[in-house]
């Protein structure tokens, strides 16, 4: 659970060869990640404006209008490419408890173990394996892994989302180190650890 993935590898190691302090992208810029704009309203609801991205990549948490603990891109990303099929809703769900929860994993990291901040990170992947073993209980091993890979809720894709920056990407392996070494116990699958009502958003079984 507790290691760096390649993909946030490649992208620290572009970011600190190619980029300086000194960032060349424009103030006014309304794309993020997956050439969304924001401001829009998806499935009902109204999500905030695209952040200027020299702005919102200035600080570590960036810019989070609706004080919901996600950053605005990251918010505008998931509501977006979480859409058009079954289940969406509550892999969107997943998707944002997680941005939530990286939200804090990144402030102050060095002390992350000791504050037990792995128990929210291991809340997010729970709730996403209840969804998976309620969803997939009537089907094949080899046919609910396939759809675990069509549908990986929190894949590569959204931690680059999420851990976008050199800084936050460096916080981020700050986190990983403080796990390092410790011991942690097995952890179970229930509904209880969705920060919403799952049961509710999952669409029968395939």
């Amino acid at each position: 659970m507790y290691f760096t993935k390649f993909s946030l590898i490649l992208i620290f190691l572009l970011t600190l060869t190619s980029c300086s302090d000194n960032k060349t992208s424009s103030s006014s810029a309304t794309t993020g990640s997956g050439g969304y704009q924001g401001g829009e309203t998806v499935d009902g609801y109204t999500l905030p404006p695209m952040p200027p991205k020299t702005q919102n990549d200035a600080t570590l948490l960036g810019i989070d209008t609706n004080n919901n603990g996600i950053r605005d891109d990251v918010e505008i990303y998931i509501y977006n490419r979480f859409q058009g099929y079954t289940n969406s809703k509550v892999e969107r769900e997943i998707a944002m408890q997680y941005a939530k929860t990286a939200t804090q994993l990144i402030q102050s990291p060095e002390t992350a173990y000791e504050d037990k901040k792995h128990e929210i990170e291991d809340r997010a992947l729970d709730c996403k394996w209840y969804y998976y073993d309620t969803y997939l209980k009537n089907v094949t091993y080899s046919e609910g892994l396939k759809y675990r890979m069509e549908h990986d809720v929190l894949d590569d894709r959204l931690d680059d989302a999420i851990f976008n920056t050199k800084d936050r990407l460096k916080a981020y392996f700050k986190y990983n180190a403080s796990m390092s070494g410790h011991v942690f116990s097995d952890r179970i699958a229930v509904k209880e650890a969705c920060d919403f009502d799952v049961d509710a958003l999952i669409e029968g079984t395939l």
